[in-house]
């Protein structure tokens, strides 16, 4: 059991240590200037591309289908753990049952 345990901790200390790593940046170096970079002159556009025009009605319609969501699975979590302490509780009388 303890080996198991320990490969269990390995592969999960193996895990977390990839996703909290930074990745490698697949950028080039600053100081590396390529041929056409360097032989094209062209002026810069300062202003920023106007970004996605959201709907507040969207918006709205959005919160609304995310709360009718999280009260449907609510339910149903509400729904599996009254039966699973329904069983729990049928379990307990029978065996009250058979021990008297």
């Amino acid at each position: 059991m303890r080996v198991v345990r320990g490969i269990a901790c390995a592969l999960l200390l193996g895990v977390v240590a990839l996703l909290v790593a930074p990745a490698p940046s697949m950028a080039q170096p600053e100081h590396v200037v390529t041929a056409v970079r360097a032989d094209v002159h062209h002026a810069q556009d300062d202003t920023a591309p106007p970004g996605p025009r959201i709907d507040p009605d969207d918006n709205a319609q959005a919160d609304s289908d995310l709360a009718q969501r999280k009260i449907v699975i609510g339910c149903i979590a509400a729904g599996l753990v009254l039966i699973v302490l329904y069983g729990r509780h049928v379990r307990k009388k029978r065996r009250k049952q058979r021990g008297n």
